[in-house]
């Protein structure tokens, strides 16, 4: 469909290639047997460019997710974000829940995120794989009560955060 967009706007079928992953290159551990919600299943249902070769200026406009290599759109781009509430009850059963505060390729962008959620009075994050992963994953806080992991998700939120509750 992406290949099909770009086509139709006018973009030579020759300089485009499309590869699908489907569970080969996840975002986050969420493989068949994992307990994951619907937002983490969300974050791998996605469609990627590389712009290997580029004449002009570009402007981005970032749907649904901004990639975790920025921490703003850069001037002249506009985000859309979408709103989701998190409620206790989709979490109760568990054993425990992960507030994640982020899930990153690469390790540097992981550090840097780590250091601003931090910054921000999440003092015991850390850098922990992510599950059947090459990913690493920003876990915030480990916690049993479905209320408390709401809280600090709604808590990273306010801060201008992105977060996901794992069950584990």
């Amino acid at each position: 469909n992406a290949i099909k967009y770009l086509t139709d706007t006018g973009i030579k079928r020759n300089r485009l290639k499309g590869v699908g992953y489907g569970e080969g290159k996840l975002k986050n551990g969420c493989t068949d047997g994992v307990t994951c919600t619907e937002y983490e299943h969300q974050l791998n249902r996605r469609t990627e460019f590389r712009i290997t070769k580029l004449r002009n200026g570009l402007n981005v406009q970032y749907m649904n997710n901004t990639p975790e290599s920025v921490d703003s759109a850069p001037s002249g781009t506009s985000m859309t974000t979408p709103t989701i509430t998190l409620t206790p009850e989709d979490f109760k059963g568990a054993n425990i829940l992960w507030i994640i505060g982020g899930t990153f390729a690469d390790i540097k962008n992981a550090e840097k995120r780590l250091s601003s959620i931090k910054a921000n009075g999440f003092d015991n994050a850390v850098i922990e794989p992510a599950d059947n992963s090459t990913n690493h994953y920003i876990v915030v806080a480990k916690v049993k009560e479905a209320e408390k992991a709401v809280s600090i998700a709604n808590e990273l939120k306010d801060k201008g955060f992105k977060s996901f509750i794992k069950k584990k």
